[in-house]
């Protein structure tokens, strides 16, 4: 009796079938891949454009034995911010890990309460030397948080020395009528790693009449 051819023909089937699927999971396998090497070039994209979150650090500055990180605290903070103006608050970044710092800068992240803050509706300066310069904002990673470019505030920081910076955040009149509060979260960068965060909320509140103006000189006297 002849053998019938069909057997071989189903096992040539078989492991056609067999390469298929192993193609296939092999293709999937690839894609996946690629997802999770986006998503991570996406995370990394997250770290953000300026040269505060990311600055390059001399191979000598991170040698320095420090005890502890930077520090960073609010020094004032006003209530309520009105929409169409703006609030001063002030801020020092410290050093007293016993090192030297030879990059330092303080963070600044701006959230929305009641509705998500726009970059386009704030904006945020710096009083130095003896003026106000204004810094670059934007939309953090996926418009959770709008993120503050304080790399213009690198700094050299001894051990025992204190920095203190005053902001001028400012809040448009255009902002969503949702919007009832800004929070601010401070900490602060230095070649040892970042600092604790601290988070001051601001009420925002609708002008009476014509939104008030601050003065552009000199920042106000603080108590």
């Amino acid at each position: 009796m002849r053998m019938p051819i069909l057997g071989a023909s189903t096992e040539n089937s078989s492991s056609a079938t067999r390469r298929r699927r192993i193609s296939t999971v092999v293709a999937t396998l690839l894609i996946a891949g690629s997802v999770q090497l986006l998503a991570a070039e996406s995370s990394s994209a997250c770290a953000g454009p300026y040269r505060a979150n990311n600055p390059e650090v001399p191979a000598a500055a991170r040698a320095v034995r420090h005890n502890g990180p930077i520090d960073s605290v609010f020094l004032s903070t006003p209530g309520t911010l009105t929409r169409g103006s703006k609030i001063e608050v002030g801020t020092q970044i410290g050093n007293f890990t016993g090192g030297d710092f030879s990059l330092a800068a303080p963070a600044l992240t701006l959230t929305g309460k009641g509705a998500p803050l726009r970059a386009q509706d704030v904006t945020v300066e710096v009083f130095v030397h003896g003026a106000w310069k204004k810094l670059g904002v934007d939309g953090g990673c996926g418009g959770e948080a709008v993120r503050v470019d304080t790399s213009p505030l690198l700094q050299s920081l001894k051990d025992g020395r204190a920095s203190r910076l005053l902001f001028r955040i400012g809040l448009s009149a255009k902002a969503p009528a949702a919007q009832s509060a800004v929070s601010v979260t401070l900490s602060a960068w230095s070649e040892s790693g970042s600092g604790a965060k601290s988070t001051r909320t601001v009420k925002v509140v609708r002008a009476a009449g014509t939104p008030g103006r601050t003065a552009a000189g000199s920042p106000r006297t603080h108590g």
